[in-house]
């Protein structure tokens, strides 16, 4: 999956909507691959939490590769792979039913509950939210972000199996392929209303990337500088800070946004390295457009400029990133997005010319 390569499923082609049995070939902890048990040549994918029907500590374990499940094809991905749900059969249904009875509540922003941690996983936990969607009988998982929780050190606090009190935030629904998304908060102010969310709280929360304006300040949590490692700085990456504005939105902080052009010039690369930033740090930062932020305090001028153009006139001071070096030549930088420039080797101050590659890195 991770190389999205596309898979081959030949032969007669699975109609949405049809049910069928099928075999799980890979167990992970968000997802399943599976394949059809009448043509294990078709191959699908089936997401973890429409499968956790129980309150067990970790969910993945109730299924093993080789278990024969119930289900119904949703739809196909761009890799070729069958998207499938979970179908309850009617006698699994009247058995359910016939049991005591659980916590039901209705899907909807506002509702206050209490469900159990079934993953936590990239600055989010997924939460069992009471009750059962009405057609398959599965229980329903919400997202809740490290950015919605009341404290950032509250998120550490929490492992797998521990039961939480949340409030749904909002609720999208995908009729096409009969999902539904859960987004979930513990912020103070929503917790503290006893019907609904808070208002003056909900203005202040970005909703989409189309909300976001170019000069606006806004208060953002480090997450990471990569997609996939928790660094908090990594000035390998051009965008070396990546920044979560609320649970709907993410952006990053280029490498000549995080101090300013003079104090560079005056104090050297040392200033930037003396910066400590770490996940879950709240900062301020300006919209500087692209879903690019600034940390800079002072960034009405660079606003602009970014709105306008990337050109650089002749005598800016700007700040660059070190790409490589051309032995014998001088090095390559990088300027902004998509722009780079050369330095000379004879344009290098003499101090450090006689072993440039010793210094820079």
């Amino acid at each position: 999956m991770a190389n999205s390569k596309a898979f081959k499923n030949e032969g007669k082609e699975l109609q949405v909507g049809a049910q069928c049995k099928a075999i799980v070939e890979l167990n992970k902890e968000t997802y399943l691959i599976a394949s059809i048990k009448s043509d294990r040549s078709k191959i699908c994918l089936c997401i973890m939490s429409n499968f956790n029907k129980d309150d067990a500590t970790n969910p993945s374990q109730s299924l093993q590769i080789g278990d024969e499940i119930d289900v119904k094809v949703v739809g196909k991905n761009e890799s070729g792979l069958y998207e499938l749900v979970p179908f309850a059969k009617s006698s699994d249904i009247k058995k359910k039913s016939s049991s005591s009875p659980k916590e039901s509540i209705e899907l909807k922003e506002g509702i206050k509950f209490n469900g159990q941690i079934k993953s936590i996983k990239n600055q989010c936990m997924y939460i069992q939210v009471p009750g059962a969607q009405e057609k398959n009988q599965y229980a329903c998982i919400g997202r809740l972000h490290m950015i919605e929780c009341q404290r950032s050190n509250e998120f550490k606090q929490y492992v797998v199996g521990d039961r939480i009190e949340a409030k749904i935030l909002k609720v999208t629904h995908d009729e096409s392929k009969g999902r539904t998304w859960i987004e979930l908060t513990r912020n103070e102010n929503h917790m503290q209303k006893v019907q609904g969310l808070d208002a003056e709280e909900l203005k202040k929360t970005v909703m989409s990337n189309e909300d976001l304006k170019i000069g606006k300040k806004y208060s953002a949590l480090i997450v990471s500088s990569s997609w996939e490692k928790e660094e908090p700085v990594n000035l390998k990456f051009s965008h070396p800070i990546h920044v979560q504005v609320s649970a709907f939105v993410r952006g990053s902080i280029p490498f000549n946004q995080i101090v300013p052009v003079e104090e560079l010039a005056k104090h050297g690369s040392q200033i930037l390295l003396s910066k400590k930033f770490k996940v879950g740090q709240r900062v301020e930062v300006t919209h500087i457009g692209n879903n690019e932020f600034s940390l800079l305090s002072n960034n009405g001028d660079v606003a602009k400029k970014t709105k306008k153009s990337s050109k650089y006139q002749k005598g800016d001071l700007v700040i660059t990133r070190y790409v490589k070096h051309v032995r014998g030549r001088g090095v390559t930088v990088q300027v902004g997005d998509g722009l780079f420039g050369f330095i000379e080797m004879c344009e290098i101050t003499d101090e450090i010319s006689g072993n440039v590659f010793k210094y820079l890195s």
